[in-house]
């Protein structure tokens, strides 16, 4: 299957700051997949925080037209340039509070410096990504964690590009 890899929005716009948890997210997307039916999940409860809301939805099917995948063997490599390897092993995919299937990892307590952060996905082909580079089976991010909050992802701006 070939998918276009999405990075979750606060490593390509944020600031990033030591010490303070970093969610790494990534989508991945099936450009070529026809769309089908399926339901916008909604906020039910009126919590300004979204970990306590309830979510569902309104029962209509609607068409949509993002198909998200999953695959089993997803690996995340977080690695700062000194070489330093801030994680390395598996990369679980969740459904999120909007109902996307996304993968997540919680870097708790990162220090300053600059990161590459990889994914390899060894049972699909990466056809793109909206932020960083990527081969056949892997895209990557650079990061910066500032000492404070600076300027932080950086990876995201014009898009994507092969690194072939």
């Amino acid at each position: 299957m070939s998918v276009a890899a999405a990075w979750g929005d606060n490593l390509t716009s944020a600031p990033l700051k030591q010490r303070t948890p970093i969610r790494v997210e990534l989508g991945l997307l099936a450009p070529d997949v026809a769309p089908m039916d399926g339901f916008n999940v909604i906020k039910l409860t009126p919590e300004l925080l979204d970990r306590y809301a309830t979510y569902g939805t309104d029962g209509v099917a609607v068409p949509m037209t993002e198909v998200r995948v999953w695959t089993a063997v997803a690996h995340l490599h977080i690695e700062r340039t000194d070489g330093f390897v801030a994680y390395d092993g598996n990369f679980t995919a969740e459904i999120n509070s909007t109902g996307r299937v996304v993968y997540g990892y919680n870097w708790q307590k990162p220090l300053a410096g600059e990161y590459t952060i990889t994914v390899t996905l060894p049972d699909v082909t990466i056809t793109g990504a909206d932020a960083g580079t990527w081969t056949t089976n892997t895209v990557s991010l650079k990061v910066n964690v500032a000492l404070s909050a600076g300027r932080g992802g950086g990876g995201g701006k014009g898009g994507g590009k092969p690194n072939n």
